[in-house]
């Protein structure tokens, strides 16, 4: 077998242990290959960014500078995605210099890319700067730059984009219901479900997930209702994002029989679902149904144990509560 065919093989395998969650044999892999080439480094590089260890990929990608081989377009897209993760302005920046200096500003994912990075790290103004300067756009870019927007909350410019996007995708809609969701205002999010609605574009769990997320923050009751019939109209209340969203709701706003019905109405139950009812039982001072709910779970976390703690504490159960801080210790 000749080197390169050795190389394309090994490359091959590390992506596959990396695509079954085996990042550290993926690694492993890659340190004793005794040539790398510029697709091995990309496969560390994406394999470390899409399973979120982002911090690796940084690590990684100052490796790959230090070696003798060139970071292409592939590259850049993983770094800045990594950057974006981690929430790291500065790195990113650096690694919108190389990309400048290496003649890369024109490939369409690496912009995007660039959008999105500064999107999350909270610069729209560069990321604004970056879609200007690009000759050739997508949906991609346009929602990218939307996003960047709304994640910093100025409206108003993320508005303006929105006006003259040349096609609302669902994702367009949704980047603007989960930015005004995120912000607390409700009455937008209606006013922008129903400007959906009039498009012919269909709401999806991402929008229902938001708008119901919104109503529980506002403490919107009577709003959250009318949403949730919608929901069940739409064919979406099966869906455990949006089930999720609902049970949160009701549990917030102390509708113990209505998150019971969310609850015990089928499909599939995460985490996130028993902790909304440990939570809920908990505020209404049930205890006891909390414990219940507590001990049925599959798993306890972070959140359920809190729920309980906290609840123990409320209603005068010190004992309780300080013999549940030490267990999770």
């Amino acid at each position: 077998m000749t080197c390169t065919q050795t190389l394309i093989q090994t490359t091959s395998k590390l992506a596959a242990l990396a695509r079954l969650g085996q990042i550290k044999y993926a690694r492993q892999l890659f340190d004793e290959m005794p040539n790398r080439d510029s697709i091995a480094w990309n496969a560390m590089l994406t394999s470390y960014t899409q399973l979120g260890f982002h911090q690796e990929a940084l690590s990684l990608f100052r490796r790959m500078r230090i070696s003798d081989t060139r970071p292409d377009h592939f590259t850049f897209t993983a770094t800045l995605s990594a950057c974006a993760g981690a929430c790291k302005l500065q790195c990113g920046t650096k690694v919108h210099a190389l990309v400048t200096v290496l003649g890369y500003q024109s490939y369409l994912p690496v912009n995007n890319a660039l959008i999105d990075m500064y999107g999350k790290c909270l610069d729209p103004c560069s990321a604004s700067r970056v879609f200007e300067e690009m000759k050739l756009r997508n949906e991609v870019s346009w929602c990218s730059v939307l996003f960047a927007h709304t994640n910093s909350g100025q409206f108003d410019a993320a508005r303006e984009v929105f006006s003259v996007i040349p096609r609302r995708v669902e994702i367009a809609w949704n980047v603007m219901i989960v930015g005004y969701a995120r912000n607390g205002e409700v009455e937008s999010c209606l006013g922008l479900l129903k400007e959906m609605k009039q498009s012919l574009c269909k709401p999806d769990q991402w929008t229902f997930s938001s708008l119901m997320n919104a109503c529980a923050e506002a403490l919107e009751f009577w709003c959250g209702c009318m949403v949730h019939a919608y929901i069940i109209k739409s064919g979406w209340s099966s869906s455990v994002e949006v089930k999720n969203s609902v049970l949160s709701f009701y549990a917030e706003l102390g509708c113990l029989g209505n998150a019971v019905k969310v609850f015990e109405s089928g499909g599939t139950l995460t985490q996130v679902s028993w902790n909304a009812m440990i939570d809920t039982y908990m505020k209404l001072g049930n205890i006891h149904e909390a414990l219940r709910v507590f001990q049925l779970s599959p798993e306890q976390n972070i959140i359920s144990w809190t729920s309980m703690i906290s609840g123990y504490a409320r209603y005068g159960y010190g004992e309780r509560s300080c013999l549940a801080s030490l267990l999770i210790c």
